[in-house]
Parts: C-alpha cells; structure tokens; sequence
C-alpha cells in the first residue's frame, strides 16, 4: 500500500476515491449521501480564496483504498485544520488510517497549525445504524469529544401545512415589523451588506462548545467569493432572510444548501437572529419561509437536515415544532496539538 499526495491530473485515481466515499457512506452512515462529486471535483482542484485543501490517498494496484483530507482556513481562524479520513471497510484495522492521518499532517498546513478538529456521526435508539470506528480512531489519536450535535430532518412533502400555517399565524404582531425576502446564490446588491454583517456575526453566536473557533468578518466582496465557490461546487444555497422595515436591516436569515447530486436533501448551513433583534420570534419566521421557498422553487428537495447544538435548546424547540426528527447525533472531536 501505498500512501501519496492524489494526484489532480488523473481522472482515474478521482473515480477510484469518489467510489471510495460513496462505500464509505453506505457502511458507516447509511442512508446518508456521500460527498457531492460535483463538489469533491471542484474543491480537490481549486487552489486559492478561503480554504487550502491537501488530499492524500492510500494506493494499492492503481485503486485508492483510503484518503485523508485536509481543510484549512486562509482568511481567519488559521490556527486549526479540520482532519477527514476515510478507509474502505475491508481494509480497516490494518494500520492504513493511522499512516494516511501521520502523512497527512505531516505535509499539510496542519503540521504548524495548533488545533486540528474532526466529524464524526452516531447512532441514537432507534435510529439508522452508525459505525463507531471514527470515533475510536479520533480519541487514539489523541483528539477529544468538543461540541455534541443533535441531527435532525424534516420531510417537506410529508409536512403537515396547516400546523406550519398556524406557526405562522401566532406570530402575529411579534413580526409585523418585518418583511421577508428569499434568493438564491448571492444575496441582491441592496442587502447584501446586510447579509454581510449578519454572516460575520455566526461564529460568535452559534454555540461551539470547546471548538475552538474564531469570529470571521465578512464584507460584501468576500461574500460574493464565497458565494461564487459554493456555485462552481454545483451547490444552490437557499435563503430566506427578516428584514426590518423601518430601518431595512437584515434581522434574521436562514440558508440552506442543495447539492448538484442528488439534489433530493438541503442542509441547513445557518438560521440566525441579530441579537438587537430578538424577541420577536424571527427565527420561526425565516425557518418557515425556507421552507415554502424549497417546496415552491426546488420540488425536488425531500429532506431538510439540520444540526444543533445540544446547549442550543432555542433553536432545537424551533426545529420541533416544525416537525424535525432526531436520526442521528454529530460530534465534532479537538485535538490541541503538542508540537
């Protein structure tokens, strides 16, 4: 076996890695899809804005038996690097992840970098099956349990309307001072600013546990290169944002992605409030409105999935309400490095 940087230029080695992740799916967290390899294609062979992307594979006769990917943030938050390895099943246990996971931080940007953190899903009673090897690979080595994740999802076609309707109707005069408005892709040039200030807004908002993780700025320009990446990635990401009428400050928002493949789920990337903001029960409000808006404008979307804290009981009793149901749980493992 074999253990190399992948190799951009061959076409081959690519398909050979993608049907690695996609059998690593379907044996460690069936029914979830794999990565996008829209997504994967663009992201292994873009060089530049936002994150460095190191990828190395584990070859035996031609075919990748394993992968390590490493992303680390450019912009801000330069002090960690986020570890995904894979292994094919049939070859676990054979020293091939512990090897891909040495070579990687050896010759990634993670090897100057103080905190490395990695994902990880597991099963909850009654829920599908989840393999427990990546979390017993991340604690040999060396990383710790930082940030617990209730994943939830939400069937759009079998959603009872009328309960969502009646959601909507309490809110009554707690939102009478506030307007929706939805796109996709890049916020319109008369908020995007608005989108802006209330993106920079998420890492210190959004409960992290003991991730640790840094506010981000963002402006108008840099959200636009972010915008653009996610459509040279093949994803549409969905938003539906509060806006205040009276000031026409965006006040809440939340954004969903939809993957070029399959294009049947949305993940719920953000739902937001601006803090001079709350009270007024905009969170429901905007996570209604993203919902009419992927039923009317993408009917393809089934499932929305979306992940929250579990020391972010607001947002989790959101959810229920709207009909969420748990089916797994997330964690996102930290490892302060030592060298």
């Amino acid at each position: 076996m074999k253990i190399q940087h992948f190799d951009r230029q061959d076409e081959a080695q690519f398909a050979s890695l993608i049907n690695l992740l996609k059998e690593c799916a379907a044996h460690d967290e069936p029914g979830n899809s794999p990565r996008c390899p829209v997504e994967m294609k663009f992201i292994l062979n873009h060089e530049g804005a936002e994150t460095d992307v190191a990828a190395f594979v584990a070859l035996e006769d031609g075919q990748v038996r394993g992968a390590a990917i490493v992303l680390s943030p450019i912009e801000d938050n330069t002090h960690l690097s986020q570890f995904n390895v894979y292994v094919a099943p049939e070859y676990r246990r054979s020293g091939i992840g512990t090897s891909l996971f040495e070579f990687a931080a050896e010759n990634s940007l993670a090897t100057d970098r103080p905190a490395w953190m990695a994902r990880t899903v597991n099963a909850i009673p009654g829920g599908p099956a989840r393999a427990s090897a990546g979390a017993a690979f991340a604690e040999a080595k060396g990383f710790t349990a930082a940030l617990n994740l209730h994943r939830r999802r939400s069937n759009l076609h079998e959603a009872d309307l009328e309960v969502e309707q009646a959601l909507e109707d309490d809110l009554g005069d707690h939102v009478s001072d506030y307007e929706l408005v939805e796109w996709v892709g890049t916020p319109p040039e008369d908020i995007i600013e608005g989108v802006a200030a209330l993106t920079s807004l998420i890492m210190d908002q959004v409960p992290s546990g003991e991730v640790m993780v840094e506010e981000q700025k963002f402006n108008a320009e840099r959200l636009r290169t972010v915008e653009d990446l996610d459509v040279q990635c093949g994803i549409k990401v969905v938003s539906t944002a509060a806006r205040h009428k009276e000031t026409g400050q965006i006040a809440a928002m939340s954004r969903a992605a939809v993957n070029a493949e399959p294009g049947t789920e949305a993940e719920i990337r953000i739902t937001l409030v601006d803090p001079q903001h709350r009270g007024h029960r905009l969170g429901t409000l905007v996570k209604i409105g993203l919902h009419r808006q992927l039923r009317r404008d993408f009917p393809q979307v089934v499932h929305v999935k979306t992940g929250n804290a579990d020391i972010n009981p607001h947002m989790s009793a959101i959810n229920d309400k709207l009909g969420y149901v748990e089916f797994e749980k997330a964690v996102i493992f930290q490892r302060v490095a030592s060298h």
